[in-house]
């Protein structure tokens, strides 16, 4: 049996059919959706211009998306109500929010009730494609507010028998490891540095390893050094989820073999040429595109979400038809170009810090001058172990974090073009609205000293 078969069998429910479809099936089933999603679409203002013209019937396979417009953010931010396909009395929630890297009004999105429990319902069948009933669940997820995330995963695990715990950072994460192993968890939801956090927790309490069975990380990319140091540290599988707000939350779910599976019945997603905006083939490095199947009040139609990602080709080892992505390596914006046009990402430093346990958080700056400079702020839990008589221990530090940095491939490159100086300095703190806030490489047009 398929280890993805809980989400599996949601999809075979969905389609009406008695067990999980092939890909030919997938594909036809998902464009009757498409059609019927476009007719929906018509009832806001914003999809009505935009699709007059384009008749649904003559949509029929994944290649056709290619005829219909994209969905820019932007229209999420300056006229959202333009998009509500139903009665502003039919929504449930209303969801303002900002995202990395951006700036003006926040985005807004809108939710029925039948689309947050659809969210719910993908939640609960994932939990059990890596949980069993009356295990514990801790979510580091925000559920101070109706309808959030942390509360729609707590209400999706107490109706598939697991028992949802709840903490943040501000309890402390020493409490937060202290109550997990006195709760019996099995599982821990959170983003990588939330999650990495607790893990150091656990085993600074000497908690034993392989009692937490599982970690799924959202939120951010997870760079391999961080998936590693959690592997070892908790003695635990290390599992993955993409999605966005705009999406519903859920987007895809790794099942513990390669890439991440796309919640099939509900999205249908492609990945196109950021720039020509041209669909690539499977296998290819783009933008990833989301139009929703089953959005009642704001469906999207090929949203471009920002995100740079690929579609893996070929089956899952683990048997299930719904395609998969990659691990999403992060935002397209939060690339940034040294003088030699090798892009520098953000997942490029996250491999090179991320791992060490020392490091809490850091903060990058590419100062755009001739020569470059690019300034990382590192902040540390402790002195990195001395390597020797004659330098002090923030020195050292200093020089163990540079030549970690400096062996990323980008900056490799450019330091020996002569075109970039690295510059790294150890901190005993940060700004505290900093801390495990969304991280992107900052500009400037002149280095400061």
């Amino acid at each position: 049996m398929s280890r993805f078969a809980p989400l599996d069998a949601l999809l075979a429910e969905r389609m009406k059919c008695d067990s999980p479809p092939d890909a030919a099936a997938l594909e036809r089933w998902q464009m009757e959706r498409l059609r019927a999603t476009l007719e929906h679409a018509r009832h806001s203002p914003y999809h009505a211009e935009r699709l007059a013209g384009i008749a649904a019937s003559s949509l029929y396979s994944r290649h056709d998306l290619a005829r219909l417009p994209f969905m820019e953010a932007d229209i999420l931010r300056e006229a959202p109500l333009k998009l509500l396909c139903v009665s502003q009395d039919d929504v449930a929630r209303a969801v303002t929010f900002d995202t990395s890297g951006s700036t003006g009004p926040p985005k807004r999105v809108f939710c029925t009730a039948e689309d947050i429990e659809n969210t719910i319902t993908f939640f609960s069948h994932g939990l059990l494609s890596f949980m069993q009933r009356g295990e514990a669940l801790l979510a580091l997820l925000p559920a101070e507010r109706p309808a959030s995330v942390g509360r729609l995963l707590g209400e999706a695990a107490g109706r598939v028998g697991v028992r949802p715990l709840s903490a943040s950072p501000e309890h402390g994460w020493d409490s937060i490891a202290d109550m997990a192993h006195r709760e019996g968890v099995r599982a821990v939801v959170g983003s990588p540095l939330h999650v990495r956090e607790f893990a150091l927790a656990w085993h600074r309490a000497g908690f034993p390893s392989g009692a937490i069975s599982t970690v799924l990380l959202c939120w951010d990319a997870a760079p391999r050094a961080l998936r590693a140091l959690l592997a070892e540290t908790l003695g635990c599988e290390v599992r993955h989820h993409w999605g966005m707000t705009e999406t519903g939350m859920g987007g895809a779910l790794s099942c513990g073999e390669a890439g991440m599976h796309l919640r099939e019945n509900d999205l249908l997603v492609e990945v196109t040429d950021p720039v020509s905006g041209v669909p690539l083939p499977d296998g290819t490095w783009g933008e990833l595109v989301v139009t929703t199947l089953d959005r009642r009040a704001m469906p999207l139609i090929r949203y471009r979400t920002g995100d740079r990602g690929r579609i893996l080709p070929g089956t899952c080892p683990c048997g299930s038809p719904q395609r998969r992505i990659d691990l999403v390596p992060g935002r397209l914006a939060d690339e940034r170009l040294l003088p030699d046009g090798t892009p520098l990402r953000l997942i490029d430093l996250d491999e090179c810090l991320l791992g060490l346990p020392d490091v809490v958080e850091y903060r990058a700056c590419l100062h755009e001058d001739a020569p470059a400079v690019l300034a990382v702020d590192v902040l540390l839990r402790g002195d990195i172990p001395r390597l020797g008589p004659t330098m002090t221990a923030r020195e050292e530090s200093v020089a163990i974090l540079t030549r970690l940095l400096s062996t990323a491939s980008p900056i490799a490159r450019a330091m020996r073009l002569g075109t970039l100086e690295l510059r790294v300095a150890a901190r005993d703190h940060l700004p505290p609205e900093t801390l495990f806030a969304k991280r992107r490489i900052a500009t400037r047009c002149q280095a400061s000293s």
